[in-house]
């Protein structure tokens, strides 16, 4: 098995290559809770990005009464409908990535020939590995060696699979 490369690659060009990722910047509503005038919560509907379920009808107190085609934001004795706002989920690093989306990445990021030149430098079965994979894996035994050569942490290569996993 390998586990090391060796490179000699300019700094400036290790910061080029992938910026870890923004924090999240789309909210959206993904459901209803009810609540009391504290602010605590005692049933919720929904929760899962990307879909809203409507609006409870008839809604069910916690004392037993039930509301029928209820309004957000009004108090119905003490109890308050109000929407669930979540924040978009950062998107899951995938486990692999196709060699083409590695490469039109590097590509993209100007880093192609120096990434070629690069595995030219190592040994065969590295090379081999670099030419003929049919994926690349986000835990490779080899991909620890290569970010460490190029000086990229974990975040970088996390946010690189994502991107890549997009084209």
């Amino acid at each position: 098995m390998i586990d090391k490369l060796t490179t000699t690659v300019d700094s400036e060009i290790v910061d080029e290559i992938v910026d870890p990722l923004p924090p999240p910047s789309t909210s959206m509503v993904v459901g209803y809770r009810l609540i009391d005038a504290e602010g605590m919560e005692f049933h919720a509907w929904g929760g899962t990005w990307g879909r809203c379920p409507g609006i409870p009808n008839p809604l069910r107190l916690p004392n037993g009464a039930h509301v029928h085609a209820p309004s957000l934001n009004v108090d119905y004795g003490g109890y308050t409908l109000v929407e669930w706002v979540m924040d978009e989920p950062a998107p899951s690093v995938p486990a692999y990535v196709t060699p083409r989306q590695v490469r039109l990445l590097l590509l993209q990021q100007g880093l192609l020939e120096t990434v070629k030149a690069m595995i030219e430098q190592q040994e065969e079965a590295v090379r081999i590995e670099w030419e003929y994979a049919t994926e690349f894996r986000r835990d490779n035994p080899l991909l620890p060696g290569l970010a460490a050569s190029l000086g990229l942490t974990d975040e970088q290569i996390d946010a690189f699979f994502i991107a890549a996993a997009q084209l």
